[in-house]
């Protein structure tokens, strides 16, 4: 996958065809390795110039745009994914064993937190004793105090004090896979198979529905978005519908949610929704459904490039990337109306910086 700073410049990700991380700093003119070897997950701080990565027992740290990485001296069992806040001062890591950690200073050193639902290990920064969890997607709000976990095959666990403590959310068990907040942790949107999770208030409460909020039956969530304040949401993925469409929006802070309209399909691969809400892209196929006045009209584009994959998009909705079929990432710096191979091959997923 690939993770894109603010501003859509520095972007960064593995090379799945081969080996190494590499990045961008000119919004994907031209590419450089910086590693010989894979990272298993990795992060870009707001404006780009902090960068953490992860492999199996270390954390990796940069904090000059991506040029250099370092090992930090922190030793983990098996670390699978990461995620900071805006600046990068609090950021976390967690673990296959169902492990969290949790840093006030840039990875540095990692405090023990504790759980209200299951009692602490004596182990550093260890949350979870049993059942051990499997994490697969963590959400945080702009200043690092509102972080919320999803785990396969188990439940939301959110922390509203800046990781030190966990609480397990009733009724939210499934297989999730995605979540995105707004900046200030109030609103939270989460995608799983076969479900959705939405929560107004800073994730204490949930509803979570087959549905996605609304009628349909069945909702195979592939990607969550929303704006920064929370009122415009997205879900992508695939729908077992009266009107096989894939793709669900709502500009009302999720209360209503409605399909596409004038496109039918039953299978998205990916959405992206700007700072303001204003400019919206959902993907399917070799196909772009787009919109540039907060989803009240769309355009259906067929740029020709191939099947997109996930979608990312910088802040202000101007600079959109993602991975087409196998082969290439493929960036846009026009909303999305043409579409230029990068010549880097092979990425799964991406992420781009704010503006």
């Amino acid at each position: 996958r690939l993770v894109m700073s603010a501003d859509g410049f520095y972007v960064g990700g593995n090379n799945i065809a081969g080996s190494g991380f590499y990045i961008t700093a000119n919004g994907g003119y031209s590419w450089l390795q910086r590693t010989t070897f894979s990272f298993v997950d990795y992060f870009v701080t707001g404006v780009g110039n902090v960068w953490f990565a992860i492999t199996q027992h270390f954390v990796y740290r940069s904090t000059n745009y991506a040029n250099s990485f370092a090992a930090l001296p922190t030793y983990f069992d098996n670390l699978v994914v990461v995620t900071a806040n805006s600046t990068g001062d609090r950021m976390i890591v967690g673990e296959t064993n169902g492990t969290f950690s949790f840093s006030t200073d840039y990875g540095v050193s990692y405090s023990v937190v504790s759980n209200p639902t299951q009692s602490p290990t004596t182990s550093p920064a260890q949350i979870f004793v049993t059942p051990l969890k499997s994490w697969l997607t963590i959400a945080m709000d702009w200043t690092g105090s509102y972080i919320t976990a999803c785990s396969a095959n188990d439940h939301i666990y959110v922390s509203s004090d800046a990781g030190i403590t966990y609480e397990q959310k009733p009724d939210t068990s499934a297989y999730w896979v995605d979540i995105v907040m707004s900046v200030n942790g109030q609103y939270q949107l989460a995608g799983a198979s076969g479900k959705c999770g939405l929560s107004k208030n800073f994730g204490d409460t949930w509803t979570v529905s087959a549905a996605c909020l609304r009628g349909d039956t069945t909702i195979s969530v592939v990607q969550v978005a929303m704006d920064s304040t929370g009122q415009f949401m997205g879900v992508a993925g695939s729908f077992s519908t009266s009107t096989g469409n894939g793709v669900l929006i709502s500009n009302d802070y999720g209360t209503t949610w409605s399909a596409v309209p004038d496109f039918s399909s039953s299978a998205f691969s990916g959405i992206a929704i700007s700072g303001t809400g204003q400019h919206q892209i959902f993907s399917v196929s070799s196909f772009i459904m787009y919109s540039s006045n907060y989803g009240v009209s769309w355009t259906f584009q067929s740029p020709g490039v191939g099947s997109f994959g996930k979608l990312t998009m910088n802040g202000d909705g101007s600079v959109l990337a993602s991975p087409v079929g196998s082969s290439y990432i493929y960036v846009s710096r026009n909303y999305g109306t043409s579409w230029t191979n990068s010549g880097r091959t092979a990425f799964q997923d991406l992420a781009i910086d704010y503006d």
